[in-house]
């Protein structure tokens, strides 16, 4: 189960907390195409907004809640919200909230959701909070930086990842064992998965105190002091597991009875291209066949309307290639922008080191 944490130091303003949490009701605020009309009240860890539908104009009421570790929201808040949208007579109400929900307010919820006026209620705990952000690609999945950090530590294991959310940017946190103690944290950018290395951004997590005093907000620092070896050996170079899990996510949360989440691998079929070609034009070839090497498929074209599947055939096919011991590299044509050789070549270097181990 995730978390959120919102990190500050004891030194700053209500006003400053409260903009924190403003600015994390926002993100999702705009990934639905709302804005904020006004702040009702704003304190450290509490914060009341008013917001309007960008075409619609309909209005929403949103109360959003920044507790601490081991705080749950009593159901007395959903009793508040239920009662100001009633007697406002807004069109919806949400409730924004970085810690979970208690006992009875689960309850509350269960029975306002099961109502006819259910879907004018939204309930944004942390884990649907994760859930929607990612969904909006605002933040990369939590996933690929644990895998990340997994790549790092090498044997050691891995905790609980949190999401941190801070005037400095948004961050996953992810737990580092020893003895089955969480002994020190890793932080990655929430946007790229880039594993955080910049001292005074670590020692600014230190200080916010957002994890217990004994537990090295600066971990990372042990593994690069051991020299950790970069260099690249032939029988060792394989897809990275965190480039893995990113090109074989989904895009929408797909469940199935014998599985919690599905992947590309769970349910990928490889398509039928069509050859355009003179002499056999309309000729149809299984698309898996481009991943057969040494014949005449070795330099194709493919064409397709967006959305037609393009670019997940080509990191299937990456993966397919790899595992017969070649070294294929997924380029985005957008990120192609000069004819200049030296400025190709760094391109290819950039993306080896995003791809692979």
């Amino acid at each position: 189960m995730h978390q959120i944490k919102v990190a500050c130091l004891k030194t700053d303003s209500t006003t400053f907390k409260g903009k924190i949490l403003e600015n994390l009701a926002e993100m999702l605020l705009k990934s639905q195409n709302y804005s904020v009309e006004s702040t009702v009240r704003m304190t450290g860890v509490e914060l009341d907004l008013l917001c309007k539908h960008n075409i619609s104009g309909r209005q929403i009421y949103i109360e959003c809640k920044a507790y601490h570790d081991n705080t749950t929201i009593p159901a007395e808040t959903i009793s508040k919200l239920c009662g100001i949208k009633n007697i406002k007579n807004y069109y919806e109400a949400w409730l924004v909230t970085t810690a979970p929900l208690s006992k009875d307010a689960k309850g509350l919820v269960k029975e306002i959701n099961s109502g006819h006026n259910g879907h004018e209620y939204s309930f944004y705990t942390p884990e649907k909070l994760i859930e929607t952000f990612t969904n909006a690609k605002i933040i990369q999945s939590g996933l690929i930086s644990e895998a990340k950090v997994k790549e790092l530590i090498k044997k050691d294991k891995t905790g609980n990842v949190s999401l941190v959310i801070s005037d400095r940017g948004n961050y996953w946190a992810v737990e580092c064992l020893s003895s089955g103690s969480v002994s020190g944290i890793i932080f990655t950018d929430a946007q790229n998965s880039e594993i955080v290395t910049d001292e005074s951004l670590l020692n600014f997590f230190t200080e916010t105190e957002i994890f217990a005093k004994e537990i090295k907000c600066n971990k990372v620092q042990e593994y690069f002091e051991n020299k950790i070896s970069y260099n690249i050996c032939p029988d060792l170079i394989k897809l990275s597991e965190a480039y893995i899990v990113k090109i074989n996510e989904i895009g929408v949360r797909i469940t199935h009875p014998g599985k919690d989440e599905l992947v590309l691998d769970d349910i990928f079929v490889y398509p039928h291209l069509e050859i355009i070609d003179d002499d056999r034009n309309g000729q149809k070839i299984i698309s898996s066949k481009l991943s057969e090497l040494g014949t005449e498929f070795n330099k194709v074209l493919i064409f397709g309307d967006d959305v037609s599947g393009k670019t997940t055939l080509a990191y299937k096919l990456q993966r397919d290639i790899e595992r017969k011991g070649m070294i294929p590299l997924y380029i985005n044509a957008d990120d192609i922008k000069y004819a200049d050789e030296k400025k190709f070549n760094n391109l290819l270097k950039n993306s080896f080191k995003k791809q692979y181990i």
